[in-house]
């Protein structure tokens, strides 16, 4: 494609986070890209310049499902925590009740 008034900032090839721009789309500003996860996508020249200029990691919204699940993940295991040392006082409460019974 022939080059545009202020686009040479965008190459094919170059990686912006996860993305790798492959061509400019028929339309004026659109970039088809690659994600790390393989999905293509499509994303305006401004939004991938931001996140070039300000070095974000840019994605096809892959970050921000892994970034809820390890948020999912991390809520169950202290969630699991709280229980289990839950258990363990009910335990320990438990052993100290027959002790007591034990001694009568």
């Amino acid at each position: 494609m022939a080059k545009k008034r202020g686009q040479s900032a965008l190459q094919p090839g170059m990686r912006i986070g996860y993305l790798e721009l492959l061509e400019e789309t028929n339309q004026w500003g659109k970039w088809n890209c690659c994600c790390g996860c393989g999905n293509i996508v499509v994303r305006d020249y401004s939004s991938l310049l931001r996140s070039k200029e300000k070095g974000a990691l840019s994605s096809c919204g892959c970050l921000m499902q892994y970034r809820q699940l390890d948020a999912q993940i991390k809520q169950a295991r202290e969630k699991q925590l709280k229980v289990t040392k839950e258990l363990a006082r009910l335990l320990d409460l438990k052993v100290m009740i027959e002790k007591q019974k034990a001694s009568r």
